[in-house]
C-alpha cells in the first residue's frame, strides 16, 4: 500500500500551529488553559467500525509490445484495486492508576483486481523478464488481497510541555 504523506504534514502543522499559539498566548500574559484531559475513569471500551478503503497500490503483471519494423509501443498492463467494505471490532480498557489504557482490535478487509490482454504478452514479474520464455497471444490475472490484523496497543498519556499532551493512543 502506498503512504500517503499528506496526512501526516497537515498534522504536523496543526501540532506546530498548537504550539506557536500556545507560545503566543503565555508570552502576551493572557490565560492558557490546560490541555491537559479530565483523568480517564476505570472503564471498557467495545467499539465496531465500517470500513470502506480503497488500495492505492497498482501491480504490474504484463507488458504487451505493438510494432512494425520501423517502431513499437510497449502497454504495460496492471491491475486496480477498488474500493471495498470491511470492519473493526475491538475493545479497551482505561486502567485507574496512572493514566494508562490498553486497547485490542481485530481489523477484515479485502479486495480484488482482475484484467486480461491480448496478443504478444510480456510476463510483468520480474524472475520470468529474466527467463527465455517466448511472448503468450493471451494472458489474464486475477488478485484477491486479504487483511486480517489483530492489533493491541498498551499507551499512557503524558504531558509533554505545559502547551502539548498526548494520548496513549
Amino acid at each position: 500500500m502506498r503512504i500517503d504523506l499528506f496526512p501526516a504534514l497537515v498534522q504536523m502543522a496543526s501540532v506546530l500551529s498548537m504550539i506557536i499559539t500556545g507560545t503566543i498566548m503565555a508570552e502576551d500574559g493572557l490565560p492558557n488553559p490546560s490541555v491537559r484531559p479530565a483523568p480517564q475513569t476505570k472503564g471498557v471500551e467495545i467499539f465496531a467500525e465500517a470500513l470502506y478503503w480503497y488500495t492505492s497500490e497498482t501491480v504490474d503483471w504484463a507488458d504487451t509490445v505493438v510494432g512494425d519494423n520501423n517502431s513499437f509501443k510497449s502497454d504495460f498492463k496492471t491491475l486496480v484495486f477498488h474500493w471495498a467494505p470491511g470492519f473493526r471490532i475491538g475493545e479497551g480498557y482505561n486502567l485507574n492508576h496512572d493514566g494508562w489504557n490498553t486497547q485490542a482490535c481485530y481489523t477484515w478487509f479485502q479486495t480484488k483486481a482482475k484484467d486480461h490482454t491480448q496478443g504478444p504478452v510480456n510476463a510483468g514479474f520480474l524472475a520470468a523478464r529474466f527467463s527465455d520464455l517466448e511472448p503468450f497471444s493471451a494472458g489474464k490475472a486475477r488478485l484477491i488481497l486479504h487483511y486480517n490484523i489483530l492489533d493491541c496497543d498498551l499507551g499512557r498519556g503524558f504531558l509533554i510541555s505545559k502547551y502539548l499532551y498526548t494520548c496513549g493512543f
